[in-house]
């Protein structure tokens, strides 16, 4: 049991950020991903985890070595202007994301007592309210449980559900080009594993862990080996899960729906009920890590700002300040067009990889040889920088 609880402790920065960064727009972009491709591209979610790896670990990496935070270095390194890109980006990207979330949140819960119309405004409104006094009154040892609970339903429920429905006679498609590359709902899949600006949060998790040194370096790489992993699969099983509808022309709103209906064919009520469990949780889990860890982000970047270096961010009122913003404002995503949200997000989330990567490869190279980026994962952030890049020219 100890053995256990010693692995789980390990992987928890980790899973915390991994699950930060499933939403109810990746989850359903799978999906749809797998019924308008097919099995062809079960292969992106293993690029997009080892891209979210190399940038993650990237950023640990900063952490460590310097004991500041990726965002100390940004603020550090580049012109004055871009603090205040910096600012804007994070407002607008603020309110689309957890828009986005709350909207499936909401939504979530509704189908779980099959509830229709604007009942999902009441239940998103009692979760943000729920997530903010947890975040506020409880410990971070807390949120890590809670999280991890909410981890463990949402990874074992659609893996098991996708394993239960795997036809081995099977093919997978082959029609395979280079305009497959630039589809929206690959790119939709490649960018949604493991988050995008979420990805910020690992460096205060790992602060909270207290990991320091060659040995806080070994845990956090065996960490992310299977967070990600774990991640990838996930999104596989999404992906093998919208492959496996028939007769299905719908979008977004309407392939909750029809999943339920696929598992309830296969699984009967129970397999059901589950599903919109497991679907919640996985919504659920974002919208209580983003709720948690956005404040710190912001709270650091206005005190790094006013060239003030402070310690336990949580406690200060900025990071209080942020997290009523961030608790309260998304309400009115809910008379907002949902699409519309979901697809600025994606857009605003997109944004940021292409960056992060550029910033590692300037950044890393001037810390200690042991927490410079390797060729193997210099070799990886140009790819990414490069493919994100290139992606609006290729036809």
């Amino acid at each position: 049991m100890k053995k256990i609880q010693s692995l789980i402790k390990l992987v928890l920065p980790g899973f915390l950020v991994a699950a930060t960064g499933v939403g109810a727009g990746d989850l359903l972009t799978a999906s749809l991903a797998g019924k308008h491709l097919g099995l062809v591209v079960l292969f992106v979610p293993v690029i997009g985890a080892l891209f979210k790896y190399v940038l993650t670990f990237g950023i640990a990496k900063y952490q460590i070595a310097t004991g500041k935070s990726l965002l100390s270095g940004w603020f550090k390194s580049f012109p004055r202007f871009f603090q205040y890109i910096f600012f804007f980006y994070l407002f607008i990207w603020t309110f689309m994301v957890s828009g986005a979330i709350l909207n499936g949140a909401g939504a979530s819960m509704a189908a779980i007592f099959n509830l229709p119309g604007d009942t999902k405004i009441y239940f998103g409104v009692a979760q943000t309210i729920l997530s903010f006094a947890l975040i506020k009154k409880g410990s971070f040892k807390l949120f890590e449980t809670i999280m991890s609970i909410l981890v463990a339903m949402m990874f074992f429920i659609f893996i098991f559900m996708a394993l239960g429905m795997i036809d081995l006679n099977s093919q997978i498609e082959s029609n395979v080009s280079l305009a497959l590359l630039s589809d929206p709902w690959l790119i939709g899949v490649l960018g949604g594993v493991g988050g995008t600006l979420t990805i910020l949060s690992y460096g205060y998790w790992i602060k909270e862990s207290n990991r320091e040194g060659e040995k806080g370096l070994n845990l956090t790489r065996i960490d992310l080996c299977v967070s990600y992993t774990l991640t990838a699969i996930f999104s596989m099983a999404m992906i093998f899960l919208g492959a496996k509808l028939t007769g299905f022309d719908g979008g977004k709103k309407e392939i909750i729906s029809a999943l339920s209906n696929m598992i309830l064919f296969e699984y009967g009520s129970a397999g059901a009920f589950f599903f919109k469990i497991g679907f919640w949780a996985g919504i659920f889990s974002s919208l209580l890590g983003v709720w948690q860890s956005v404040p710190f982000i912001f709270s650091d970047a206005l005190y790094l700002f006013r060239g003030e270096d402070k310690q336990n961010l949580e406690q200060t009122q900025t990071y209080k300040n942020y997290l009523l913003l961030i608790t309260f404002l998304p309400i009115i995503s809910f008379w907002i067009k949902f699409e519309t949200i979901q697809k600025l997000y994606g857009v605003i989330g997109a944004l940021f990889i292409p960056f992060c990567a550029f910033s590692l490869i300037y950044i890393n190279r001037r810390l200690e040889v042991r927490y410079k980026n390797s060729l193997f994962e210099s070799i990886i952030l140009y790819v990414s920088l490069l493919f994100f890049i290139s992606i609006p020219f290729i036809k």
